[in-house]
């Protein structure tokens, strides 16, 4: 008998550790989706213009917000580029990036094409 409550206080032991592991491994996870947050890219043109542009997650796809001039605008996916190079797009302008990631092309209505690089 007295084996079996040394047995039974050792299993309980082991199972506490292991609960107790699980609730900060899960606390960790939760902590890292929280703050998976983008900081805003800041991208310049030749001329010295600057834009900042921000992506997200909306719903199930992915969106853009781009800031200029002090305005901000939501870009969502559009066409892909000619070249295969991912678009975003609304009323106002459309916005392709490039294969680095970190530039890109910006089309306005009347259809000024200014690249903007990090």
């Amino acid at each position: 008998m007295n084996n079996f409550v040394k047995f039974s206080l050792i299993l309980l032991i082991g199972f506490s550790c292991n609960s107790k592991q699980e609730e900060t491994t899960t606390e960790t996870v939760k902590n890292e989706e929280i703050s998976l947050v983008q900081e805003p890219n800041i991208l310049k043109s030749d001329k010295g213009d600057s834009i900042s542009i921000t992506y997200f997650a909306k719903g199930d796809m992915a969106a853009m917000k781009l800031k200029i001039n002090n305005k901000e605008y939501e870009l969502l996916p559009t066409k892909n580029a000619p070249n295969g190079n991912p678009c975003f797009g609304n009323e106002e302008y459309i916005w392709e990036i490039f294969n680095d990631g970190k530039s890109g092309r910006l089309v306005d209505l009347q259809k000024n094409e200014t690249i903007y690089r990090q």
